[in-house]
């Protein structure tokens, strides 16, 4: 890939821990920043009405997510999230 074209990333790969892993390596690196375009990602955070759902999954807060899409979207990265 190069920075001209349009790379969309949508993220839900299963343990949290590897998912924060990937976007961690995302936000370090210069290289991938300037290709990624647009992240899609379903941070599962501590929040009761999911977690039936995610269950050990969970991991940070919704303050905790929402700070690092800013950060995400600080670098230049469209970073989107669902739950």
């Amino acid at each position: 890939f190069t920075p001209q074209d349009m790379v969309l990333i949508k993220m839900d790969i299963g343990p949290s821990h590897h998912e924060f892993a990937l976007i961690q390596q995302l936000l370090n690196s210069t290289k991938l920043l300037n290709l990624v375009d647009h992240l899609y990602w379903e941070h599962k955070v501590h929040v009761h009405e999911t977690s039936r759902h995610w269950g050990g999954q969970m991991m940070g807060s919704v303050k905790d997510s929402l700070e690092l899409f800013a950060q995400l979207r600080e670098k230049g990265v469209s970073a989107h999230y669902w739950v």
